[in-house]
């Protein structure tokens, strides 16, 4: 979403206003396109539009027989047209299996969530180019791991096809550097690692246990969530998992 910045202008108002990652989900198309002419008119009263050149647009269409999404040269070769369109211009296609964006999180429905173990150790890469030559205290690495890094990959980790020895992988990564930098050996008992400081120990909690929490919360959100869609989409991936057993 972008300021009308001609209109601004003229109004003597100034402009600089500015959002992102506002998603519109729905169940047929035309509800979807409603939704979209309605966020346009009261957008519009603001001095705000849509940007669809920035926007993306996915239909999620199960298939009845595998349970997996169609894909849009499936769609196409049934004359199905699936376009979300504003103020007379279309909207990006996205297919099911190459993934939007939201929220800073690439997520995509046929699982492979767009490389995102790749993703995650450039995340840890680029962190520890910028820390490790750092001079810095030992409380303060432990707050830039913890209020820094830590939220930049908790997410991701949460909702991504990672499996439990990949995310003990990257968190030994991490490690493996960290705590020489604090003077603590890189063999350092993993029971004080995430043992409370009262006893001496660093009180970081495994990365396994906070996603594993975290995991549980997220089900359950997605579960009771009050919209259809949200829980159609639980439903779905409950599906595939057990299609993969």
């Amino acid at each position: 979403i972008c300021v009308d910045i001609g209109r601004a202008c003229s109004s003597g108002q100034g402009f600089g206003a500015f959002a992102d990652d506002t998603a519109l989900m729905g169940g047929p198309l035309e509800e979807i396109q409603r939704a979209v002419e309605i966020l346009d008119e009261v957008l519009e009263v603001v001095m705000l539009r849509l940007a669809p050149e920035k926007s993306q647009h996915m239909a999620l269409i199960p298939n009845p027989d595998t349970g997996e999404f169609y894909l849009r040269e499936e769609l196409e070769e049934e004359d199905t047209e699936h376009r979300i369109t504003t103020r007379g211009t279309k909207v990006p296609w996205v297919d099911a299996d190459e993934g939007v964006r939201h929220l800073g999180y690439w997520v995509d429905l046929h699982a492979n969530w767009g490389n995102q173990l790749s993703k995650l150790e450039l995340i840890l890469d680029d962190f520890e180019r910028k820390a490790r030559p750092a001079r810095i205290s030992k409380p303060m690495m432990m707050y830039l791991v913890d209020a820094v890094l830590i939220p930049k990959i908790l997410y991701p980790l949460t909702v991504a096809a990672i499996s439990p020895d990949e995310i003990r992988g990257l968190e030994g990564k991490l490690m493996k550097w960290v705590l020489p930098k604090m003077g603590l050996p890189a063999t350092y008992s993993k029971r004080l690692i995430e043992a409370s400081t009262e006893v001496g120990g660093l009180g970081w909690e495994s990365w396994i246990s906070r996603v594993t929490r975290a995991k549980a919360q997220l089900a359950m959100d997605m579960k009771e969530h009050p919209e259809p869609t949200v829980r159609m989409m639980w439903e779905g991936m409950v599906h595939r998992h057990q299609l993969s057993l």
